[in-house]
């Protein structure tokens, strides 16, 4: 037997890499809401606030309805703002019109959340603002959806380049005959 290198606080290499289980349970499926407590007036703006708690959220995919107070869902038009404001970042330079992106909101047919071109990073800690503008002229109660997954995103990050730079170890070690052990 060769000889043995001694890492204190790092488990076995038989221990790298995380198989796909392991890889699974740290992702965490998530939905956000927001939703204004009232329902905003016509041509008005209303503001939430969402804190991202305990863990890093990755959103994916986004979906939107809205409750038109007096008139089917068909007749509120919403422009919307998202911003993470702990990292002072926009989702997108300017307020958008949600039908660009999620199509027709008929109230009774609502379109399927849909894919965002890239995940979105939203890190643990900080505030997601929402903010609603009603463009229609009737007001109602807009509801959008973030959907991804809570991850520990900078902790994996970190731990997946120590885990790349232990297996070369490991490697050029076990090349050179020597065992690893705690």
């Amino acid at each position: 037997m060769g000889r043995q290198r001694i890492l204190p606080g790092v488990p076995p290499i038989t221990a790298y890499p995380i198989n796909e289980k392991d890889a699974a349970m740290m992702r965490v499926p998530h939905f956000l809401p927001f939703e204004p407590i009232a329902a905003i007036a016509a041509n008005a703006t209303g503001i939430v606030d969402q804190v991202i708690s305990w863990q890093d959220f990755v959103a994916t995919r986004i979906g939107f309805t809205s409750d038109t107070v007096g008139f089917p869902a068909a007749a509120g038009r919403w422009r919307v703002q998202i911003q993470d404001v702990g990292a002072s970042r926009q989702f997108q330079p300017a307020a958008w019109n949600v039908t660009a992106l999620i199509g027709s909101n008929s109230g009774f047919a609502d379109a399927a959340a849909v894919d965002l071109p890239t995940p979105w990073v939203f890190l643990e800690k900080t505030t997601v603002r929402v903010t609603f503008e009603d463009i229609s002229g009737f007001g109602g109660t807009p509801h959008l959806l973030l959907v991804g997954y809570l991850t520990n995103w900078q902790r994996d990050a970190v731990a997946a380049q120590r885990r790349e730079e232990l297996e070369i170890a490991a490697k050029e070690a076990l090349a050179q005959g020597e065992t690893w052990r705690r």
